[in-house]
Protein backbone atom coordinates (compact mmCIF):
# COMPACT_ATOMS: atom_id res chain seq x y z
CA UNK A 1 0.00 0.00 0.00
CA UNK A 2 2.57 2.53 1.01
CA UNK A 3 4.52 1.39 -2.23
CA UNK A 4 1.63 2.20 -4.43
CA UNK A 5 0.95 5.82 -2.96
CA UNK A 6 5.04 6.40 -2.97
CA UNK A 7 4.71 5.53 -6.72
CA UNK A 8 2.15 7.37 -7.80
CA UNK A 9 2.52 10.66 -5.64
CA UNK A 10 5.85 10.37 -4.13
CA UNK A 11 7.83 12.40 -6.59
CA UNK A 12 5.64 14.48 -8.19
CA UNK A 13 5.12 18.45 -8.01
CA UNK A 14 7.56 18.09 -4.86
CA UNK A 15 6.77 21.79 -2.64
CA UNK A 16 9.55 23.16 -0.98
CA UNK A 17 9.11 24.31 2.21
CA UNK A 18 10.23 24.38 5.88
CA UNK A 19 7.04 23.45 7.39
CA UNK A 20 7.38 19.46 6.94
CA UNK A 21 3.53 19.26 8.29
CA UNK A 22 2.41 21.52 4.99
CA UNK A 23 4.58 19.06 2.56
CA UNK A 24 3.11 16.13 4.39
CA UNK A 25 -0.61 17.41 4.76
CA UNK A 26 -0.48 18.60 0.49
CA UNK A 27 0.09 14.81 -0.25
CA UNK A 28 -2.08 13.25 2.12
CA UNK A 29 -5.03 15.38 1.17
CA UNK A 30 -4.54 14.52 -2.20
CA UNK A 31 -4.64 10.82 -1.33
CA UNK A 32 -7.94 11.30 0.67
CA UNK A 33 -9.72 12.86 -2.67
CA UNK A 34 -8.48 9.69 -4.77
CA UNK A 35 -9.88 7.57 -1.94
CA UNK A 36 -12.72 9.66 -3.03
CA UNK A 37 -14.91 7.35 -5.61
CA UNK A 38 -17.66 5.34 -6.12
CA UNK A 39 -18.46 2.67 -8.70
CA UNK A 40 -21.73 3.13 -9.78
CA UNK A 41 -23.26 0.85 -12.96
CA UNK A 42 -19.48 -0.23 -13.70
CA UNK A 43 -18.28 3.12 -13.76
CA UNK A 44 -15.38 4.36 -11.14
CA UNK A 45 -16.56 8.33 -10.29
CA UNK A 46 -14.75 11.02 -8.68
CA UNK A 47 -16.96 12.16 -5.58
CA UNK A 48 -17.19 15.21 -3.41
CA UNK A 49 -14.24 13.33 -0.88
CA UNK A 50 -15.20 10.70 1.88
CA UNK A 51 -17.81 12.45 3.91
CA UNK A 52 -20.19 12.72 0.61
CA UNK A 53 -20.84 10.12 -1.79
CA UNK A 54 -22.50 12.07 -4.03
CA UNK A 55 -20.82 13.39 -7.27
CA UNK A 56 -20.65 17.21 -6.82
CA UNK A 57 -19.76 18.70 -10.40
CA UNK A 58 -18.86 22.50 -9.04
CA UNK A 59 -16.34 20.77 -7.05
CA UNK A 60 -14.31 19.64 -9.48
CA UNK A 61 -12.67 23.10 -10.38
CA UNK A 62 -10.88 22.31 -7.26
CA UNK A 63 -10.17 18.32 -7.87
CA UNK A 64 -9.46 18.24 -11.33
CA UNK A 65 -7.12 21.00 -10.89
CA UNK A 66 -5.31 19.27 -8.12
CA UNK A 67 -4.70 16.10 -10.10
CA UNK A 68 -3.53 18.11 -13.04
CA UNK A 69 -0.84 19.15 -10.92
CA UNK A 70 0.15 15.52 -9.90
CA UNK A 71 -0.59 14.21 -13.06
CA UNK A 72 -2.75 11.81 -12.10
CA UNK A 73 -6.07 13.49 -14.04
CA UNK A 74 -6.99 9.76 -15.50
CA UNK A 75 -8.86 9.31 -12.45
CA UNK A 76 -11.41 12.05 -13.37
CA UNK A 77 -12.21 10.77 -16.89
CA UNK A 78 -14.75 8.65 -16.04
CA UNK A 79 -16.79 11.90 -14.24
CA UNK A 80 -15.97 14.32 -16.89
CA UNK A 81 -19.06 13.67 -18.56
CA UNK A 82 -20.74 14.02 -15.43
CA UNK A 83 -20.38 17.97 -16.43
CA UNK A 84 -21.27 18.14 -19.49
CA UNK A 85 -24.16 15.54 -19.53
CA UNK A 86 -25.81 17.68 -16.95
CA UNK A 87 -26.11 20.50 -19.37
CA UNK A 88 -29.72 22.04 -20.15
CA UNK A 89 -31.12 22.81 -23.43
CA UNK A 90 -30.79 26.00 -22.91
CA UNK A 91 -26.79 26.08 -21.83
CA UNK A 92 -26.95 25.86 -18.63
CA UNK A 93 -24.99 23.68 -16.75
CA UNK A 94 -26.82 22.42 -13.33
CA UNK A 95 -25.10 20.40 -10.30
CA UNK A 96 -28.35 18.82 -10.03
CA UNK A 97 -27.28 16.74 -6.55
CA UNK A 98 -26.44 20.19 -4.85
CA UNK A 99 -29.49 22.09 -6.15
CA UNK A 100 -32.01 19.04 -5.35
CA UNK A 101 -32.48 18.29 -8.79
CA UNK A 102 -33.52 22.08 -8.99
CA UNK A 103 -33.17 23.64 -12.45
CA UNK A 104 -31.19 26.56 -11.09
CA UNK A 105 -27.91 28.53 -11.14
CA UNK A 106 -25.46 26.76 -9.20
CA UNK A 107 -22.50 25.33 -11.05
CA UNK A 108 -22.31 26.87 -13.89
CA UNK A 109 -19.23 29.15 -14.62
CA UNK A 110 -17.37 26.61 -12.51
CA UNK A 111 -18.12 23.65 -14.92
CA UNK A 112 -16.54 26.08 -17.27
CA UNK A 113 -13.93 26.87 -16.00
CA UNK A 114 -13.01 23.57 -14.49
CA UNK A 115 -13.20 22.34 -18.18
CA UNK A 116 -10.80 24.76 -19.59
CA UNK A 117 -8.31 24.56 -17.14
CA UNK A 118 -7.54 20.94 -17.79
CA UNK A 119 -6.84 21.69 -21.20
CA UNK A 120 -4.32 24.79 -19.93
CA UNK A 121 -2.91 21.93 -17.73
CA UNK A 122 -2.58 19.23 -20.52
CA UNK A 123 -2.72 21.17 -23.87
CA UNK A 124 -4.70 18.50 -25.10
CA UNK A 125 -6.47 19.65 -28.43
CA UNK A 126 -8.14 16.33 -28.42
CA UNK A 127 -9.89 16.71 -24.82
CA UNK A 128 -10.45 20.75 -26.27
CA UNK A 129 -11.89 19.88 -29.04
CA UNK A 130 -14.23 17.10 -27.69
CA UNK A 131 -15.67 20.16 -24.89
CA UNK A 132 -16.13 22.94 -27.04
CA UNK A 133 -19.59 22.57 -27.66
CA UNK A 134 -20.25 22.22 -23.99
CA UNK A 135 -18.92 25.72 -23.94
CA UNK A 136 -20.36 27.07 -26.81
CA UNK A 137 -23.97 26.31 -25.35
CA UNK A 138 -22.70 27.50 -21.96
CA UNK A 139 -21.66 30.54 -23.45
CA UNK A 140 -24.91 31.40 -25.28
CA UNK A 141 -26.50 30.91 -21.71
CA UNK A 142 -24.10 33.34 -20.32
CA UNK A 143 -25.09 35.51 -23.21
CA UNK A 144 -29.13 35.29 -23.21
CA UNK A 145 -29.38 35.93 -19.32
CA UNK A 146 -26.95 38.84 -20.07
CA UNK A 147 -29.81 40.14 -22.70
CA UNK A 148 -32.50 39.32 -20.88
CA UNK A 149 -32.04 40.94 -17.18
CA UNK A 150 -31.95 44.81 -16.56
CA UNK A 151 -28.83 44.59 -14.81
CA UNK A 152 -27.04 42.54 -17.26
CA UNK A 153 -26.23 39.76 -14.76
CA UNK A 154 -27.41 36.12 -14.85
CA UNK A 155 -30.40 34.77 -14.09
CA UNK A 156 -31.55 34.97 -9.80
CA UNK A 157 -31.48 31.86 -8.21
CA UNK A 158 -33.01 30.77 -5.18
CA UNK A 159 -31.79 28.99 -1.74
CA UNK A 160 -30.28 25.44 -2.08
CA UNK A 161 -27.30 25.34 -0.67
CA UNK A 162 -23.80 27.49 0.39
CA UNK A 163 -24.82 31.18 0.03
CA UNK A 164 -28.86 30.82 0.88
CA UNK A 165 -30.43 33.88 -0.35
CA UNK A 166 -33.12 34.38 -3.25
CA UNK A 167 -31.79 36.58 -6.20
CA UNK A 168 -28.99 37.47 -8.15
CA UNK A 169 -25.78 35.40 -6.08
CA UNK A 170 -22.50 37.48 -5.94
CA UNK A 171 -20.53 34.09 -6.83
CA UNK A 172 -22.92 33.00 -9.64
CA UNK A 173 -21.36 36.29 -11.59
CA UNK A 174 -18.19 35.88 -10.21
CA UNK A 175 -17.96 32.31 -11.79
CA UNK A 176 -20.07 33.24 -15.00
CA UNK A 177 -17.36 35.70 -15.80
CA UNK A 178 -14.42 34.10 -15.25
CA UNK A 179 -15.83 30.52 -17.13
CA UNK A 180 -16.31 33.12 -20.01
CA UNK A 181 -12.96 34.54 -20.31
CA UNK A 182 -11.72 30.83 -19.57
CA UNK A 183 -14.20 29.73 -22.47
CA UNK A 184 -12.26 32.65 -24.89
CA UNK A 185 -9.25 30.96 -23.57
CA UNK A 186 -9.81 28.01 -25.37
CA UNK A 187 -11.61 29.27 -28.41
CA UNK A 188 -8.02 31.04 -29.10
CA UNK A 189 -6.12 27.60 -27.81
CA UNK A 190 -8.17 26.39 -31.32
CA UNK A 191 -8.32 29.23 -33.87
CA UNK A 192 -11.62 29.30 -33.31
CA UNK A 193 -11.17 33.46 -34.28
CA UNK A 194 -15.12 34.00 -34.75
CA UNK A 195 -15.76 33.49 -31.31
CA UNK A 196 -13.02 34.82 -29.34
CA UNK A 197 -14.63 37.82 -31.09
CA UNK A 198 -17.88 37.75 -30.51
CA UNK A 199 -16.96 36.06 -26.43
CA UNK A 200 -14.21 39.39 -25.78
CA UNK A 201 -17.01 41.31 -26.57
CA UNK A 202 -19.74 39.56 -24.46
CA UNK A 203 -17.14 39.56 -21.77
CA UNK A 204 -16.32 43.25 -21.98
CA UNK A 205 -20.13 43.83 -21.75
CA UNK A 206 -20.56 41.10 -18.87
CA UNK A 207 -17.78 42.59 -16.88
CA UNK A 208 -18.95 46.10 -17.00
CA UNK A 209 -22.27 44.63 -15.89
CA UNK A 210 -20.84 42.72 -13.09
CA UNK A 211 -18.42 45.86 -11.44
CA UNK A 212 -21.65 47.85 -11.76
CA UNK A 213 -23.29 45.42 -9.33
CA UNK A 214 -20.25 45.44 -7.59
CA UNK A 215 -20.11 49.39 -6.89
CA UNK A 216 -24.16 48.96 -6.42
CA UNK A 217 -23.57 46.36 -3.57
CA UNK A 218 -20.37 46.41 -1.80
CA UNK A 219 -21.45 48.36 1.68
CA UNK A 220 -19.55 51.50 3.36
CA UNK A 221 -17.10 49.54 4.83
CA UNK A 222 -16.06 47.60 1.50
CA UNK A 223 -17.51 44.64 2.26
CA UNK A 224 -19.18 42.49 -0.78
CA UNK A 225 -22.65 40.97 0.34
CA UNK A 226 -23.65 37.56 -0.90
CA UNK A 227 -25.97 38.68 -3.17
CA UNK A 228 -26.06 41.72 -5.57
CA UNK A 229 -28.36 44.98 -5.63
CA UNK A 230 -31.57 43.15 -3.77
CA UNK A 231 -32.00 40.04 -2.61
CA UNK A 232 -33.76 38.15 0.22
CA UNK A 233 -32.78 36.17 3.37
CA UNK A 234 -34.78 34.35 6.39
CA UNK A 235 -37.74 33.52 6.11
CA UNK A 236 -38.81 35.74 2.85
CA UNK A 237 -35.93 33.75 1.24
CA UNK A 238 -37.51 30.38 1.87
CA UNK A 239 -40.03 29.13 4.15
CA UNK A 240 -39.16 27.57 7.49
CA UNK A 241 -35.39 28.63 7.44
CA UNK A 242 -34.43 30.84 10.36
CA UNK A 243 -32.31 34.07 9.72
CA UNK A 244 -28.93 33.02 10.55
CA UNK A 245 -29.59 29.65 8.26
CA UNK A 246 -29.45 31.89 5.34
CA UNK A 247 -27.25 34.07 4.10
CA UNK A 248 -23.72 32.48 4.43
CA UNK A 249 -20.71 33.64 3.11
CA UNK A 250 -19.18 31.72 0.86
CA UNK A 251 -17.55 32.48 -2.34
CA UNK A 252 -18.47 36.25 -2.60
CA UNK A 253 -15.19 36.44 -1.10
CA UNK A 254 -13.88 35.28 -4.67
CA UNK A 255 -13.45 38.56 -5.71
CA UNK A 256 -9.09 38.67 -6.72
CA UNK A 257 -9.01 34.55 -6.86
CA UNK A 258 -9.53 32.73 -8.71
CA UNK A 259 -12.15 34.87 -10.16
CA UNK A 260 -10.04 38.23 -10.82
CA UNK A 261 -12.56 40.44 -11.32
CA UNK A 262 -11.08 42.61 -9.18
CA UNK A 263 -7.43 43.64 -8.21
CA UNK A 264 -5.71 41.96 -5.50
CA UNK A 265 -5.28 45.73 -4.14
CA UNK A 266 -8.84 46.86 -4.35
CA UNK A 267 -9.94 47.56 -0.84
CA UNK A 268 -13.19 45.47 -1.37
CA UNK A 269 -10.86 42.44 -1.32
CA UNK A 270 -9.47 42.74 2.13
CA UNK A 271 -12.43 44.36 3.55
CA UNK A 272 -14.64 41.38 2.58
CA UNK A 273 -12.27 38.72 4.10
CA UNK A 274 -11.55 40.97 6.96
CA UNK A 275 -15.34 40.88 7.87
CA UNK A 276 -15.73 37.26 7.92
CA UNK A 277 -12.87 36.92 9.76
CA UNK A 278 -14.31 39.39 12.27
CA UNK A 279 -17.68 38.03 12.81
CA UNK A 280 -17.65 34.87 10.64
CA UNK A 281 -14.54 33.01 11.94
CA UNK A 282 -14.54 30.58 15.50
CA UNK A 283 -11.30 28.94 16.38
CA UNK A 284 -9.44 31.01 13.62
CA UNK A 285 -11.36 29.17 10.63
CA UNK A 286 -14.43 30.15 8.71
CA UNK A 287 -18.13 28.55 9.81
CA UNK A 288 -21.18 27.53 7.82
CA UNK A 289 -24.64 28.90 9.09
CA UNK A 290 -23.07 31.74 10.12
CA UNK A 291 -20.95 30.92 13.21
CA UNK A 292 -23.18 27.92 13.91
CA UNK A 293 -20.73 25.21 12.54
CA UNK A 294 -17.18 25.12 12.02
CA UNK A 295 -16.13 25.08 8.06
CA UNK A 296 -12.51 24.03 7.69
CA UNK A 297 -12.20 23.79 3.95
CA UNK A 298 -14.53 27.15 3.16
CA UNK A 299 -11.68 29.17 5.24
CA UNK A 300 -9.19 28.87 2.36
CA UNK A 301 -12.23 30.66 -0.11
CA UNK A 302 -10.96 34.02 2.12
CA UNK A 303 -6.90 33.06 2.77
CA UNK A 304 -6.45 33.16 -1.13
CA UNK A 305 -7.72 35.70 -1.25
CA UNK A 306 -4.74 36.81 1.00
CA UNK A 307 -2.23 35.13 -1.15
CA UNK A 308 -2.28 36.93 -4.08
CA UNK A 309 -3.16 40.33 -2.45
CA UNK A 310 0.50 39.79 -0.36
CA UNK A 311 -1.21 39.40 2.66
CA UNK A 312 1.00 36.89 4.21
CA UNK A 313 1.13 36.81 7.43
CA UNK A 314 -2.70 37.08 7.34
CA UNK A 315 -2.84 33.72 5.03
CA UNK A 316 -0.22 32.15 6.96
CA UNK A 317 -2.03 32.12 10.20
CA UNK A 318 -5.47 30.67 8.49
CA UNK A 319 -3.16 27.77 6.82
CA UNK A 320 -2.16 26.90 10.59
CA UNK A 321 -5.65 26.77 11.71
CA UNK A 322 -6.29 25.00 8.89
CA UNK A 323 -3.99 22.28 9.92
CA UNK A 324 -4.97 22.67 13.23
CA UNK A 325 -8.23 21.08 12.70
CA UNK A 326 -6.99 18.36 10.58
CA UNK A 327 -7.08 14.80 11.58
CA UNK A 328 -4.07 13.07 12.56
CA UNK A 329 -3.57 11.61 9.07
CA UNK A 330 -4.05 15.06 7.71
CA UNK A 331 -7.71 14.23 6.88
CA UNK A 332 -9.76 17.74 6.45
CA UNK A 333 -13.25 18.05 6.07
CA UNK A 334 -14.52 17.39 2.41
Amino acid sequence: TVGYWQNLLGTKNVLSCPESRINHAYRAMTVHSLLGTATRNGRKTQTDGLPYPMTFILSYYDTLRLYDQFGVSEVMRNSLAEMTGRQQPDGLIVDTTVTHGRMILASHGQVMSSLATHVFYTQDKAFAEEIYPALQKAVECIENDHRANANGLMRASEPFDAEMILGHYTSHNLWGLTGLRNAIRVARFLGKEADVTHWTELHASFEKSVLAALDASAEKDGYVPTGLYEFKTGQTSRAGFAEYQTNQDWENSFLAWPCEVLAPNDFRVAATVDRLRKFKYREGIMTYRNGQHLHQYVTVNSTMQDVVAGRDKKALIDVYHILLHAGSCHDAFE
